[in-house]
């Protein structure tokens, strides 16, 4: 155990970072472009920490030693007691963290190389392309830094010593040192071949221009071309004279890190000799300037006369325009297209001349004057040119028309083309209308034009055989109308010498063939206009025309009119007379068809349903079942025939048959209304309902559940009875429920047997009777009760009856008080009653206890209540004392006679009427209706008449209603 923990004590000292010994060498190198050792740092530490570990390990084959040889272990194997020992490992850990640090402080000093990584970095052809194509490039400069560099990784030590590994580094600075001297050698070499490049231009544009240059002056071009010679070179001298200096500097930059004796290519001279060179050059300039001077002078004279010549060529070529134009006949375009072929070559050398002239111009500082006529002549050429051009078209579309069968033509199209190229020709300037073409061109479209009318009429789809039998007849000629019929042929034919009567012709054809198409168009439509049936209660069916069947109808008749009032007509006279009555007979049996089947569904529902119409009327029954069978039978030819021209053809329906069945029909009518006469007789409020309604109620008589939708047309108040059935099955009413649900019970069931009229009469006896009794009962609880206990308990029509004579009664005591003396505030006192009795029922109504029925009640007996006490405070206000005193006696006054309530007012007095109204809101009572009813009344007991007159909306219906109905 000693010998292990001395062993990795002084394997610790040896890896210390103090003062070791070398134990490992390593040298650097570039791998990849990074910077690496070989062995690499991972694999030295690896080696040492496994010389630690392997100290150990050395002993895992001895086997265990008892305590006598140490005292410090127990018995058990050495390898685990060594392995877990505290001071053997605190020594392996101390070896494994001075490898660690020995591994930074190496990557740290490797590190210190990246500063040069720009060498290895870059590369070398990169770096040199983009350097040739920098602007202002800085050699000296930029070799001067490449060789510092290079000095600088000399500079850095060979070998060196980091803890116990020592660092080789002579591979790498040899190699970064390579990298730096190939970077100075490429810009030298660029440097020489830049250099190298401008003095071969410069030998090569001095050896060129002095060769242009020294070219002879013989025209005004090689005059011209060496003045702008000059211009260049004296511009590119210029240049040359400022790359001198860098050239020379840049022979100062090779001789000191380049190549000595310096030269460019072979066959040029030093550059020690450019200058010369150069110096000699611009000698020859100087030379050539001077022989310019003198050809400018001569060339002058000759240019003045090519220009002379040219202003003559000019006059000769305005003259040819306007001869052309003005004087030479042009009869075709063959003609005037050679004539405007040579005008316009003289127009295009014209062109060419003044091109050549130009340099002429610009060197010796003159301006082309060109003729005012000229540009006059160019315009005119010009039309020319689009006359000639249009002539063309309207040929080539003409030639092409006369070819085209007249039948393929499009009219409308050849028209608008025409009006385009007259149009286009009429829009050109007027000097080009003297021209003897453009006149010729013009009347033959006119000519054409003329011809539209025989075109179109020739080329008529809507002539028939007969029309083109009368062209033949009056031209005398045999004429083919079929497709190959063309303008050309039509012309060759003659048919321009009658152009008039084949348009008559054309005309009319077109006329006869719309009159012909519209009467196709009706035929058709009856044939294609087809009835659809219905099922009608399950085993009848229902005819149904189209919506528009009628309107349809009237439009074929009106264009048969027109029809027959045309002259074209006439052609299909015997079809026009024969579809005409069939329009009428179609209307007139559709007609009658529709209300046979109208009147027979009315009488259907009738006879044919559920009641003693049958037994009343026995002898129109047996009618009706004659009718039935042939109304069945026609709707049955109907379906069969289904279009309609197929039913105006059929011989099983007419229209004699028709209104045979419609006056048997009549005849049922006419008993039919007697008898509902007789019912209305027997119940005058029959009168308020319609013959439709009545014959339900009339059918359904045994079925009064059936009949409740119609009660309310006969009693106002109610909307439908309380009906209950006994033992034998037949019906009762027990009472009746208003619209608000308000109900009145009778006193006696009414039984529903026998006829309508006579159970709805008992009814309306049953209905008075019991109102008649409800209010006398309904009058002593008024007494008797508490509001809120009477409100309830009787019907709001009774409220208000009771609570009128309840009024009456203690109004007449208070003023017979009064006028016997007894109590002079009666009134007051009757006042205040009714103040108490109006707060009660204010606070009833405010009530959220209160249902909507009784609240109903309570706002419309509130509504009388306070007429009634404003009455009082009227009374008041003048001082009634009596009875008799007008403001009392106006007023309505409710009594009850002997069980019978009588209402008076003034003079006169008639019963109450005791029919139930339901639970009915009340109008507002004012001075006004007061008024209204007070002179109706007098005028009703006068036996007049009277007529409340108003604004709308001010309530006169409202108060007839309810004052005397």
């Amino acid at each position: 155990m000693k010998a292990i923990r001395l062993s990795l004590k002084e394997f610790a000292v040896a890896v210390d970072t103090s003062d070791a010994i070398p134990l490992f060498s390593t040298y650097s190198y570039l791998k990849d472009g990074q910077i690496d050792c070989r062995p690499s740092l991972i694999s030295i530490t690896n080696s040492a920490n496994n010389v630690a570990k392997q100290t150990v390990n050395v002993v895992k084959g001895l086997l265990t030693i008892s305590k006598n040889q140490d005292k410090d272990l127990d018995t058990k194997r050495f390898y685990d007691a060594v392995a877990s020992d505290e001071i053997v490992l605190n020594r392996i850990v101390i070896i494994m963290n001075r490898m660690s640090a020995c591994a930074f402080n190496v990557s740290e000093k490797l590190v210190a190389y990246d500063k040069y990584s720009s060498l290895w970095s870059m590369d070398l052809k990169s770096y040199l392309r983009r350097y040739s194509k920098s602007t202002q490039p800085n050699y000296k400069h930029d070799i001067q830094k490449f060789i510092s560099r290079r000095t600088l990784v000399e500079a850095e030590e060979s070998l060196c010593k980091v803890n116990f590994v020592q660092l080789d580094f002579i591979s790498l600075k040899t190699e970064l040192c390579s990298y730096a001297l190939n970077f100075k050698v490429g810009l030298v070499e660029l440097l020489k071949e830049t250099t190298d490049s401008k003095i071969t231009r410069i030998y090569t544009f001095i050896t060129e221009s002095s060769k242009h240059l020294a070219q002879p002056l013989l025209t005004v071009d090689d005059l011209g071309d060496v003045i702008e010679l000059l211009k260049q070179v004296e511009k590119r001298c210029e240049e040359i004279e400022d790359d001198f200096h860098p050239l020379f500097g840049s022979k100062e930059i090779l001789e000191e890190y380049g190549t000595l004796g310096f030269q460019g290519h072979e066959g040029f001279p030093k550059l020690d000799g450019i200058k010369t060179a150069f110096s000699v050059f611009m000698g020859c300039i100087t030379c050539t300037q001077e022989r310019v001077s003198k050809a400018r002078v001569t060339l002058k004279d000759t240019f003045q006369d090519t220009l002379s010549k040219h202003y003559t060529f000019q006059k000769k070529l305005c003259i040819e325009v306007e001869e052309a134009l003005y004087k030479a006949e042009t009869p075709n375009i063959s003609e005037a297209a050679k004539i405007l072929k040579e005008l316009q070559n003289g127009m295009i050398e014209k062109d060419k001349k003044e091109q050549e002239l130009q340099r002429g111009l610009d060197l010796f500082q003159q301006d082309l004057v060109e003729l005012k006529n000229l540009t006059k002549a160019k315009a005119r050429v010009e039309l020319m040119a689009s006359t000639v051009s249009l002539s063309e078209q309207w040929d080539a579309i003409c030639n092409k028309w006369k070819e085209t069968p007249l039948l393929s033509l499009n009219f409308n199209a050849m028209t608008d083309e025409t009006k385009l190229c007259i149009s286009s020709l009429l829009s050109m300037d007027r000097d080009i209308r003297e021209w003897s073409f453009w006149t010729s061109i013009k009347r033959d479209i006119e000519i054409f034009q003329a011809l539209s009318p025989l075109m179109v009429a020739a080329g008529n789809v809507d002539m028939r055989e007969r029309h083109w039998q009368s062209i033949q007849e009056l031209t005398g000629e045999e004429i083919n109308h079929a497709d190959e019929l063309t303008l050309r042929k039509a012309l060759s034919f003659g048919l321009d010498k009658y152009e008039q009567t084949i348009v008559d012709i054309s005309e009319s054809a077109s006329k006869e063939f719309s009159i012909e198409k519209s009467i196709i168009e009706i035929e058709g439509s009856l044939v294609e206009c087809r009835l659809t049936f219905i099922l009608y209660k399950e085993s009848s069916l229902k005819v149904m025309v189209p919506d528009d069947f009628f309107t349809m109808l009237e439009d074929h008749q009106v264009t048969i009119s027109a029809i027959q009032a045309s002259p074209a007509g006439k052609t299909f006279e015997h079809r026009v007379v024969h579809v005409r009555s069939l329009l009428k007979k179609a209307t007139d049996l559709f007609e009658a068809v529709l209300l046979v089947q109208r009147q027979w569904i009315y009488l259907e529902n009738i006879f044919a349903g559920e009641g003693d119409i049958s037994e009343q009327l026995p002898l129109e029954s047996e009618i009706f079942s004659h009718v039935n069978s042939h109304v069945m039978t026609t709707i049955l030819h109907l379906q069969r025939e289904q279009n309609v021209h197929a039913i105006l053809i059929c011989t099983d329906i007419s229209i004699e048959k028709m209104h045979s069945i419609l006056g048997q029909m009549e005849e049922i009518q006419s008993s039919l209304n007697q008898y509902l006469e007789s019912k209305r007789r027997g119940f005058p409020r029959f009168y308020f309902v319609s013959d439709d309604d009545l014959l339900e109620m009339i059918g359904k008589a045994s079925q009064p559940q059936l009949t409740q939708k119609y009660i309310q047309k006969c009693f106002e108040g109610i909307q439908v009875l309380k009906l209950e059935k006994n033992d034998g099955c037949a019906w009762s009413a027990l009472g009746g429920e208003s619209m608000d649900e308000e109900f009145i019970m009778f006193n006696n069931p009414v039984p529903i047997s026998g006829s309508i009229e006579e159970w709805m009469q008992q009814i309306l006896d049953e209905m008075k009777s019991t109102m008649m009794k409800l209010l006398e009962n309904a009058f002593i609880d008024k007494k008797v009760l508490k509001p809120l206990e009477w409100v309830p308990k009787w019907q709001g029509q009774l409220l208000i009856a009771s609570g009128s004579l309840a009024y009456t009664k203690r109004c007449e005591r208070a003023l017979f008080a009064i006028k016997s003396g007894r109590d002079k505030n009666a009134l007051r006192v009757v006042k205040k009653k009714y103040t108490s009795f109006l707060r009660r029922l204010t606070e009833m109504v405010r009530s959220e206890d209160i249902d909507a029925t009784n609240r109903c009640k309570v706002v419309a007996l509130i509504t009388t209540e306070i007429h009634n006490r404003d009455v009082i405070e009227k009374m008041l206000r003048f001082s009634c004392q009596d009875q008799s005193d007008f403001i009392w006696s106006s007023q309505l006054r409710f009594y009850l006679n002997e069980g019978f309530c009588e209402i008076h007012q003034s003079n006169y007095s008639l019963k109450f009427g005791y029919e139930y109204q339901g639970n009915n809101g009340r109008l507002v009572i004012t001075p006004l209706t007061d008024r209204c009813v007070l002179t109706l009344l007098t005028a009703l007991s006068l036996h007049r008449g009277g007529n409340p007159l108003g604004p709308a909306g001010t309530g006169k219906t409202e108060t007839v209603r309810i004052h005397f109905f």
